[in-house]
């Protein structure tokens, strides 16, 4: 008798994905560096075209942050969906804040970088998921776009990526683990940054210093969690040493480099009976 164990998750980690983001990084490097910073300024300084193009350079972005599940599923139906909610989303926000409709201390709880996450999240009722993703737009919301866009879209198939049936490439693997270390060094410097040497992370949104504190931490419990159940499975629940080296800053070169000596080939697409 032989079963398969579903791949539908783990296959987020491919190669293709992760280059997806990487060009996204630097098309925003290229198209909107300051995304997420501009219509926090006067605006009315810039001249009508300027700010139209801008708005819908970020717009493109922010509809990629909330449908970056679905696109890779190839769900275009709720790609749609989750467009149309994206683009309402950034709409309603900008009107509000450009008319001064609103303080800027309350903008991050339902900034669109903070409802990309949750929302796409949602709507494939995946409600632990949209959770933690809610408390890692949160912390996200607060930066430019430009530092903003990777650990986002990495965050997408980061938490999808829950079963490893097949023993993922090897080059898949180690971009996957750079990934997910960049976006825990970026969090770890933020809170070295604002909370060790007490500087104002976000002066734009204005929100409190323990708030700001709370986001930190949050998104960086949520990150562990995330890697614990990546390790969990890329070890086969296998708790030696290469599994704690992965979870500690600096010394988790080794595993890293670990993965392009040595596949993971404990895992098993067929089980016979």
């Amino acid at each position: 008798m032989t079963s398969k164990l579903s791949t539908e998750n783990f296959k987020f980690l491919s190669i293709k994905n992760l280059l997806i983001i990487f060009i996204a990084q630097l098309a925003i490097i290229l198209l909107n560096p300051s995304g997420g910073v501009w219509w926090f300024e006067n605006i009315s300084d810039n001249t009508a075209t300027y700010n139209v193009v801008m708005y819908l350079i970020e717009n493109l972005f922010i509809v990629l942050m909330f449908t970056f599940s679905s696109i890779i599923r190839k769900d275009f139906k709720r790609t749609g969906i989750l467009s149309l909610i994206a683009t309402l989303n950034f709409g309603l926000v900008f009107y509000l804040k450009t008319n001064d409709l609103i303080p800027n201390n309350i903008i991050a709880y339902f900034h669109p970088v903070t409802l990309s996450l949750f929302l796409s999240s949602i709507i494939n009722k995946d409600w632990k998921t949209a959770l933690l993703g809610y408390l890692f737009g949160l912390l996200f919301s607060l930066a430019p776009m430009i530092g903003s866009l990777i650990p986002i879209l990495f965050f997408h198939i980061w938490a999808n990526s829950k079963s490893t049936e097949n023993p993922q490439k090897k080059a898949a693997a180690f971009i996957s683990r750079i990934y997910m270390y960049y976006v825990i060094m970026l969090i770890l410097t933020v809170l070295y940054s604002s909370i060790i040497k007490d500087l104002v992370f976000s002066p734009r949104m204005m929100i409190t210093r323990q708030m700001e504190h709370l986001f930190i931490i949050s998104s960086l419990i949520v990150c562990y969690l995330l890697l614990w159940n990546y390790l969990d499975n890329y070890y086969q629940r296998n708790k030696k040493v290469l599994f704690y080296f992965s979870l500690i800053p600096v010394v988790w070169v080794v595993p890293l480099i670990s993965i392009l000596s040595k596949r993971n080939d404990k895992n098993k697409n067929i089980e016979n009976e």
